[in-house]
């Protein structure tokens, strides 16, 4: 099972194509956001309505996690009491011209049984998709391991902060 599944897709667009499995595997979305001081709130994303405003300028990232909290009063998904059963996605941001790759990572060695299940289970269900290719140029080197969504015609980066520092991201002529 991978440490990472990275994806050349949009974090809206993502939620919608993993949504059954969030259920099937009943995993939990909370989107983490910044204020101007960098102080986290997480917000909880009902999977049953539209995603077009949940991620906005303000979003950091997302956590999806295997038990839901009591009461919204998460201070971090990376604490002992929640690491264990929680994957982080970051990236998937997305403009007119460019997008993001999404990085999935599971964030303990000792993962939830429904955190394995759900990211195999993801994995399996791209490889099977005819929307989906796996195997990228990044930097001059051939990923195999990064799927992405056909037909995008945008700018791809690894990370919008450190585009300054890198190429763009090439898909594979089709």
């Amino acid at each position: 099972m991978p440490v990472y599944t990275r994806i050349i897709i949009s974090a809206e667009d993502f939620l919608s194509y993993s949504k059954d499995l969030l259920k099937q595997y009943n995993i939990h979305c909370y989107v983490e956001y910044r204020d101007k001081k960098k102080k986290a709130s997480y917000k909880k994303v009902d999977l049953s309505q539209s995603f077009s405003k949940v991620f906005s300028e303000k979003y950091d990232c997302f956590f999806l996690c295997a038990k839901e909290p009591e009461d919204t009063s998460v201070t971090s998904f990376y604490d002992d009491e929640w690491c264990d059963d929680t994957i982080v996605a970051e990236g998937g941001r997305e403009t007119e011209t460019e997008i993001e790759q999404l990085d999935l990572r599971i964030i303990s060695k000792l993962h939830n049984d429904n955190i394995r299940l759900f990211v195999n289970a993801l994995n399996a269900k791209m490889k099977k998709d005819s929307q989906f290719g796996k195997g990228v140029e990044t930097e001059n080197y051939l990923n195999k391991n990064i799927f992405y969504k056909k037909g995008l015609q945008k700018i791809i980066w690894a990370s919008f902060e450190r585009k300054p520092f890198l190429d763009p991201i090439e898909l594979p002529a089709e």
